[in-house]
């Protein structure tokens, strides 16, 4: 497929199988293992107490609800939160220029450019279209670069660290500082200790590109918006037809 002349032919999904793919997935594969990801539950867990409050208006006045706009702001939410650390509230604030950028980006019209790009992308490289929006790609770039360089200052200024951020941006910086936490989930002792020694040596090929840290975040929109809110809305839908199996779950949880 031909993906313009943006910044996201360097998301994993994107890349070409090569060394350089090997690189960057070297570098984000660490961040989901299971310390980090219980790291960023605190997060989740906060968005999701508001997205029980928001369906409370509903239970108490029987009123039909439309699960999947919720499910998916609460996908959006959690997005936003796990990869730059910002709760954007989007069923609340749907002109939050990170919802209205995420949906430029993740909305498929039928526009000829996109088109082309998907069926005939040597076509689409000679006329240079752009299959996404170019304008929701540069805020993203724009806030990432401003998150990173937001974080680098607040890191020179502490003290003390205090509360540790755990989202996908920080993992990347602390991956450039060297400041790696070798996780036992991810590496065993022997392998952790290899880690260590060699971690120097690999300084340079462990980190992104401003251009491939974009790239990733607005993959996390990419890879789990639709496949997120679309998997809970029809578990969702099977619980309420099968009101027997809500207690079970219940009792699982």
């Amino acid at each position: 497929m031909n993906l313009g002349q943006t910044g996201l032919s360097s998301a994993l999904f994107f890349m070409r199988g090569d060394d350089n793919w090997k690189r960057v997935r070297s570098v984000v594969t660490p961040a989901f293992t299971t310390g980090k990801l219980k790291a960023m539950m605190a997060s989740i867990e906060g968005i999701a107490d508001q997205f029980v409050n928001n369906l409370d208006v509903f239970a108490k006045s029987g009123e039909t609800v439309d699960m999947r706009k919720y499910l998916g702001a609460f996908a959006m939410d959690v997005i936003s939160a796990c990869a730059y650390g910002i709760n954007v509230e989007s069923i609340n604030n749907p002109n939050h220029p990170i919802v209205v950028n995420a949906k430029k980006i993740l909305s498929v019209d039928s526009s000829l450019s996109y088109a082309v790009s998907v069926l005939l992308p040597p076509i689409a490289r000679l006329l240079r279209l752009e299959p996404f929006d170019k304008n929701a790609i540069k805020f993203f770039d724009s806030l990432t670069k401003e998150i990173v360089n937001e974080r680098k200052r607040a890191a020179k200024l502490a003290t003390n660290e205090g509360k540790k951020r755990s989202d996908f941006i920080q993992l990347m910086i602390d991956n450039e500082r060297n400041d790696r936490d070798f996780d036992s989930d991810y590496n065993s002792e022997e392998e952790i200790q290899e880690l260590a020694q060699n971690s120097t040596k690999k300084q340079s090929n462990q980190t992104l590109s401003e251009d491939e840290l974009t790239a990733q975040g607005i993959l996390f929109f990419i890879a789990g918006y639709d496949t997120t809110s679309a998997s809970l809305s029809h578990v969702v839908y099977y619980l309420s037809q099968n009101k027997d199996k809500q207690q079970i779950l219940r009792e699982e949880l």
